[in-house]
């Protein structure tokens, strides 16, 4: 019984290890040479009604995007940039079900309920000249309930290191 206890208690743990993976999707218009922008710029975002964050966690977004696309050979620009840059977030509430089995010797199985927040983060790279969307990466996550300062930056930085990982795009 004793062993019985301690796998469930490694597959929950598992379980919920599985819900801080990050998940990454990128977009982008097939019909632009990424390789004829060279400086990019930020944007004040449109109110869409997304999830605000306060100026520590936007300042640490801003940081990683633009490591992120210097590193990929960007240069920041004061004016006349190529690309303007823009992100939005969301948080949800989530909730997953795991069912842990039929039961045995004539006992039930369970269930387990787990509810965790979940984060996303969408950065937009925007034609300068013609206000056009041509990129567009998402990273969602679940969030953790009482992350530190430096949790905070170093998920930040994974989140758009992994969102920027197909940039620029191949045909």
């Amino acid at each position: 019984m004793k062993r019985l206890i301690q796998a469930l208690m490694l597959i929950s743990l598992a379980v919920v290890a599985g819900c801080s993976g990050i998940s990454v999707s990128t977009d982008y218009d097939t019909s632009v040479d990424f390789s004829e922008y060279n400086t990019f710029s930020w944007m004040e975002p449109p109110k869409s009604g997304g999830y605000d964050l306060d100026a520590l966690m936007s300042a640490r977004i801003k940081d990683a995007v633009d490591n992120q696309l210097i590193a990929k050979g960007l240069k920041k620009a004061s004016s006349d940039p190529d690309l303007l840059v823009v992100y939005h977030t969301g948080k949800q509430g989530q909730i997953q079900i795991d069912s842990w089995g039929y039961g045995y010797w004539g006992r039930g199985g369970g269930v387990d309920v787990y509810s965790y927040e979940e984060g996303t983060l969408v950065v937009d790279l925007v034609n300068a000249a013609t206000r056009k969307l041509i990129w567009r990466g998402t990273a969602e996550s679940a969030l953790p309930d009482s992350p530190s300062a430096q949790e905070r930056t170093e998920s930040i930085n994974k989140a758009v290191a992994n969102i920027f990982a197909s940039y620029p795009p191949s045909k």
